[in-house]
This record gives structure tokens, sequence and C-alpha cells, in this order.
């Protein structure tokens, strides 16, 4: 009886032990990816500030507006010299913008037909109002619109302003940053290593076909796919294609998670974070790997206390083996 308790006393402890382990991982994970999602959200926050800096002081300006005001009343004939003329007005302060990994300036009318691409001034008079929510929405409710967005040539974080002049609405203006500059930021305060993944479906409904080669196909997953300009490193990829089927499954769901793995005798935990658009809807992910010793740590000390729970067993059975060899443990144990 007394040895059938001691096999008891282990085996639930045993699994008291795995318990708290998964927990205590658990529970970092969470703290982790709370972490990312917390720098994310500033970094965000700031390019949202800095972008209404710019629409402030360089776009919502006389000069711009009425150019605007007159283009969307002009003769496409007429606009022609217009673009060049808006191109020229604003070819300093964008050329400033991006030194700073500033993406697009795009001003567009109020349909939502593209007016002026600063970073691709020869596509333009294309209707965006299907595909781009930001633009749609800062056109018909003429409210500031912010948020991800994928677009006819590149992704990322836009913010769309309204533009009037003498009280007139003449269109809009679209400020982004790309995924870069948003990886950039997070990787100056951030341990880890960083990637950006977004669904391949929503590349192909949205990008003009002929820009489709600043994407490449993920190396774990063909659902999803890589920015030209923020591509992996090659032993960030290598850890990614580690993992097994279940890492693209959990991607398939949309719902942030964090997974821990073993990869060159190291632990990591592998971060994952959802980047929803403008809509909502789920359409990309950044994902963090960080080399940790957290899990060595909790490890170590589950360990301990489990040597410690088997050395006090080891005890107690010698002391019952040794009040039974004198006669007194008849007495303790009957």
């Amino acid at each position: 009886m007394f040895s059938l308790c001691v096999c008891l006393i282990v085996c639930v402890f045993t699994l008291y032990m795995g318990m708290e382990y998964r927990q205590r991982k658990n529970e970092l994970i969470s703290i982790r990816l709370a972490l990312l999602s917390s720098r994310l959200d500033a970094t965000v926050a700031n390019l949202s500030d800095f972008s209404r800096f710019v629409y402030e002081t360089s776009v919502s300006r006389d000069e711009v507006t009425a150019l605007m005001n007159r283009a969307w009343k002009a003769s496409l004939s007429e606009r022609s010299s217009l673009r060049n003329e808006l191109r020229a007005l604003m070819a300093d302060e964008y050329e400033l913008l991006t030194r700073f990994n500033f993406r697009q300036l795009h001003f567009h009318f109020p349909d939502t037909t593209s007016f002026l691409r600063m970073h691709s001034p020869l596509v333009f008079g294309d209707a965006l109002g299907d595909v781009r929510l930001s633009i749609k929405k800062a056109n018909s409710e003429l409210v500031p619109v912010g948020g991800f967005e994928e677009g006819r040539i590149y992704n990322g974080f836009r913010f769309v302003y309204p533009l009037f002049y003498q009280g007139e609405h003449s269109g809009s203006v679209e400020v982004s940053f790309s995924m870069k500059n948003v990886l950039d930021i997070l990787a100056e305060v951030s341990a880890g290593d960083l990637q950006f993944i977004i669904s391949r479906s929503v590349v192909e409904d949205v990008v003009f076909s002929d820009q489709l080669d600043h994407y490449r196909e993920s190396s774990f997953s063909s659902d999803f796919m890589y920015d030209g300009a923020v591509l992996p490193g090659e032993s960030n990829r290598a850890l990614l294609d580690s993992l097994d089927s279940s890492f693209t499954a959990r991607l398939a769901a949309w719902a942030d998670f964090g997974i821990d793995t073993r990869f060159f005798d190291s632990d990591y935990l592998v971060l994952c974070k959802v980047i929803h658009n403008v809509k909502g809807d789920p359409v990309a992910w950044i994902i963090m790997s960080e080399r940790t010793t957290a899990l060595e740590h909790i490890r170590s000390d589950l360990i301990f206390m489990y040597v410690s729970v088997l050395l006090s067993l080891i005890l107690l059975i010698s002391f019952r083996f040794l009040f039974v060899g004198t006669g007194s443990g008849l007495r303790l144990f009957r």
C-alpha cells in the first residue's frame, strides 16, 4: 500500500510539473506577444502623427489645393500639364520625405481616380474606389482615414486626407509608409528578427499585374508572399522553414499566437501578430522570432522542484524502512 501511494504521488506530481511548464511558457508567450502588439501600435500612432504633419505643412496649402481644384474641373487634355505642375511643386518635399523610408504621396480626385503618384508618375487615371476603402471613405465621408492597405503597386500603412480649396472638396491625398519603415522602427526596440508576409490572394486581387515582381512567394507557404523590400534573412527564413505544418495551419486561422521551438540547440519564441486592413479584414502578418533563455530558466526551476520532491520521497521511504527495521516502523505504519 505504501509503495502504491508513493507511485501515485510521483505520477500526480509529474503531471503537475508538465502542466506548470506549459502554463509558464504560455504566460511568457502572452507577455512577449502583448509587448510586440503595443510596440506596433505605438509605431503606427507615431507614423499617423508624422503623416498629419506632412499633410498640414506640405500639402494642405493654397498652392496645392488650388491646383487640385483646377485639375478636377479640367478636361483630360488639360490635366496633363496640371499633373506636371503639381509634381514639380511637390518634388522637393517628396525627395526629402523619401529619406525617412516614406513611401508614397498620392493625389486622387473626389471620384477616387488617381491623379498623381509621386512614386510612379506615369501611372494615373485608374479608379481606386473598388480596391482602396481608405480613398473611397475619405472622399465620401470627408474624414481622414488610416490603416494598413494593399495598393496597386505597394502595400503599407496609409493615411488619406480629404483636400479642400476655399471650402470646396477637391480630392484627397495619401501619405503612406512602407513595411520596411515599420519593421526598421520595431527592430530598434526588439531583440528578435522580424518578417512580414501578406496573403497571396490579397496581392493578386489588388496589385497591377506588371507590378507583381515586387513580391516573392514565401518559403514556407504558397498562401503567403514576401514584400520584396523586406525579404527575411537566411537564418530567419530557415527557422520558419523548420516548423511543421501546424504553424501554417495556425497562420490560416488569422488569430495572434506564439509558439516555442528548438533551432540549432537554442530555444526560440516565434510570435505572430495579425495585420488588419482598413476594412478590418486580416490580410498580413508580422512574425518575430527571438532567441530566448527564459524557457531554459523555467525548465531549470521546475527540474529543481521535481528533484526536491523526489529526494523528499526517497528520505520518506528510507525512514519508513528504517523504522520498520527497528520495530518502531510497525507501530508508525500499522
